[in-house]
């Protein structure tokens, strides 16, 4: 399928983001010049299944039910370009999920792009203890924001297991964003 621009239907067959027809027109926002635009919904639990980059995500007026895009464990979701604008009036999630096998979700402003207003994003903690970077993480590179954002980085779910976390680099800043970092369940964590 060809990277498009494309809007989430309103009665798509599944949440998955990777579906070309739960789009309209048929296809994939998939790409540095893409636009993924979401609206009025019945499904509104999207969840990415294989890497993916857009230039940005819209919430039009009408995506008054929150949305949820989470992206799953050994994935990516890249926001390159003009970043996440939310038109809806209400409050969208991004999680960063985990597994037990010690992958982890992960997504990468980069470029210019911006968290938006009126999100929320939630890294979470690894569940297993390992060596590697396996927690849900959100990356700010290159002159990206997280503009008026709120980040949840969740603490590991095991002992030794590190937490969610959220990650600057280059000229990126933190904007007027608000960070909580919540403590793990099992002791002796790193990170």
């Amino acid at each position: 399928t060809y990277a498009i621009s494309a809007e989430w239907d309103l009665d798509p067959i599944s949440g998955d983001w990777n579906t070309p027809v739960n789009w309209t027109p048929v296809g994939v926002p998939d790409g540095p010049g893409d636009v993924a635009t979401f609206g009025l919904s019945n499904t509104t639990d999207v969840s990415v299944s294989a890497d993916t980059e857009v230039n940005g995500i819209t919430f039009t007026s009408a995506a008054t039910n929150p949305y949820t895009i989470t992206a799953m464990p050994g994935l990516t979701l890249t926001i390159s370009g003009a970043g996440i604008t939310n038109n809806s009036g209400v409050t969208q999630h991004f999680v960063t999920a985990v597994d037990g096998a010690g992958n982890n979700g992960s997504i990468f402003f980069t470029n210019s792009a911006t968290a938006g207003t009126s999100t929320v994003f939630t890294n979470n903690g690894a569940a297993v203890a390992t060596l590697r970077t396996t927690a849900g993480l959100t990356r700010f590179s290159d002159n990206s924001t997280a503009g008026n954002g709120t980040f949840i980085n969740n603490g590991g779910a095991a002992n030794g297991a590190i937490g969610g976390f959220t990650n600057f680099r280059d000229a990126s800043t933190a904007a007027s964003g608000r960070f909580t970092n919540n403590g793990g369940t099992g002791g002796g964590g790193f990170w």
